[in-house]
């Protein structure tokens, strides 16, 4: 079995990628994978143990990385036969170097439309918005002003990924495990882009049907994530890319591009931007 890796920003696409790639009867993909947190919990918390502690220090490392790789293939050879696997999760550049045999599909998107796409989700919320982890404020009771505030400097799913998801995957590029593949590339123009990625992972290519695309087969209840309002439910049919209708007014947008110079200088450098002013009127 191949066992390769989904990660990057949230809502730019991943979701509806692996439900079309897991049409091919050779590719399995997951849903938001828990592999990851367990081996990290694993070789953190197994460190301190008397037991593991007692070994010796060469053989303990190389049975631990033997301990680690065989059960993420136990995991996903328990879930399915097929020969590829697309593991999906934001927390997988911390075990990059754990895997150097699997490549890496990162998805990203322009941040202002990442924004939106949260913000359609609160709309659409009647009570249980999402909330901040550090006063439990909850997003609809929030000022622009606040919203602002939490989208680019306080925790959330977006914020996490630009810290530390996207700034990895960028260093790795030059190995050519990775490839970034833009939201707006694959609604554009998703037959190319797919052909892409099954040159990159070295698999012939799979006619795929836009028309009639299922669920992921081990599909995720969204009720999970209670602090963050989030939606892994998509269209059966392939939406392309329209151009955005922003809600959230100018200065809010061009302060999301400014606070994130590396992320618009690596994926988009067309987009420039003013000093942010705000009119309050």
């Amino acid at each position: 079995m191949k066992i390769h890796l989904c990660t990057g920003l949230p809502r730019s696409g991943s979701t509806i990628l692996l439900n079309i790639l897991q049409q091919n009867p050779r590719i399995f993909t997951s849903s938001t994978c828990v592999v990851p947190r367990l081996l990290n919990d694993l070789l953190t918390k197994t460190k301190v143990k008397e037991e593991f502690m007692a070994m010796e220090q060469t053989k303990a490392d190389k049975a631990m990385y033997g301990f680690a790789r065989g059960a993420t293939y136990g995991w996903y050879e328990g879930l399915t036969d097929k020969p590829v696997a697309f593991s999906k999760s934001r927390y997988w550049s911390n075990l990059f170097h754990l895997f150097p045999e699997s490549k890496i599909l990162v998805t990203v998107r322009d941040l202002r439309d990442v924004v939106e796409s949260f913000e359609k989700l609160e709309n659409k919320t009647l009570a249980t918005h999402t909330y901040t982890s550090s006063d439990s404020t909850l997003l609809g009771a929030m000022t622009v002003e606040e919203k602002l505030n939490y989208y680019v400097n306080q925790s959330n799913p977006m914020t996490l990924s630009l810290r530390t998801e996207i700034p990895r995957c960028i260093e790795l590029f030059p190995t050519k495990r990775v490839m970034f593949v833009r939201y707006e590339d694959i609604t554009q123009a998703p037959e190319e882009m797919l052909k892409k990625i099954y040159n990159f992972i070295e698999e012939p290519y799979f006619d795929h049907n836009l028309n009639d695309i299922s669920q992921n087969e081990n599909y995720e209840h969204d009720n999970v994530y209670y602090a963050e309002k989030i939606s892994h439910s998509t269209k059966s049919v392939f939406k392309y890319y329209k151009e955005p209708d922003r809600k959230l007014p100018e200065w809010f947008h061009n302060q999301v591009v400014s606070n994130n110079p590396f992320f618009y200088n690596s994926f988009y450098p067309d987009v420039k931007v003013d000093k942010p002013v705000k009119n309050v009127l």
